[in-house]
């Protein structure tokens, strides 16, 4: 298992978001059934599919009751008629039913409001998650339907920055390394890293990276 796996965030508080973004993500998981669809859109590696299973979790959608699709890979009719009959049945062996469709943005015009068909037709209990980072590719009709949370990180942020601070001393610590601070200025690891990156391009899956990187 890789180290971005065994990092994969289990719950709110190990999530690496802004302070607002956080308060959003936990009323969320406090209230689950206010909505059906839910959007969370942001760059790669950030969160959203860590989040999205923490959901399903929560309203307990086993295994056999969690559908997880990579839209990008078949965006046509024929794929979206197949997710119509996933969104249309009820959950098999669970309490609730959760379909997480990453990159919808990618699918057809035509695909897409086959989705919308089935967002609206969802049966009790039934959800879906879409994770997106181009939520500006998705139909209007589609996102207006969903609770929308925007995982794109201010890094001017204290708090955000923190947080990247603690998440680096949990690399090492899963490391079982001991820090030298007079060899590694934190700081300065996190700042470089950041400067690289537009809030629109950051990734916490590539900060995990690096940082493992560095201590090696």
């Amino acid at each position: 298992e890789n180290i971005f796996e065994t990092l994969r965030p289990k719950s709110i508080d190990e999530i690496v978001c802004n302070k607002e973004t956080k308060v959003k993500l936990t009323r969320i998981l406090n209230s689950p059934s206010n909505y059906r669809a839910y959007l969370l859109s942001g760059p790669s590696g950030i969160g959203k599919t860590s989040f999205a299973r923490m959901f399903a979790n929560t309203v307990g959608a086993k295994s056999t009751d969690l559908i997880e699709l990579n839209c990008s890979d078949t965006r046509g009719i024929d794929f979206a008629r197949e997710l119509l009959n996933i969104m249309a049945s009820k959950a098999f062996l669970s309490q609730s039913k959760v379909i997480i469709l990453d990159e919808a943005h990618g699918l057809t015009s035509q695909a897409q409001n086959t989705l919308l068909k089935g967002i609206e037709n969802l049966p009790k209990d039934n959800y879906v998650i879409i994770c997106s980072t181009n939520p500006d590719g998705l139909l209007t009709t589609i996102t207006t339907r969903c609770y929308h949370v925007d995982f794109v990180p201010d890094l001017t942020d204290k708090s955000f920055l923190q947080s990247l601070e603690q998440l680096f001393e949990t690399i090492k610590t899963k490391r079982v390394i001991e820090i030298d601070r007079n060899k590694f200025d934190i700081n300065k690891i996190i700042n470089i890293f950041v400067d690289k990156y537009s809030p629109e391009t950051f990734s916490i899956r590539n900060f995990i990276t690096y940082c493992d990187n560095i201590l090696d």
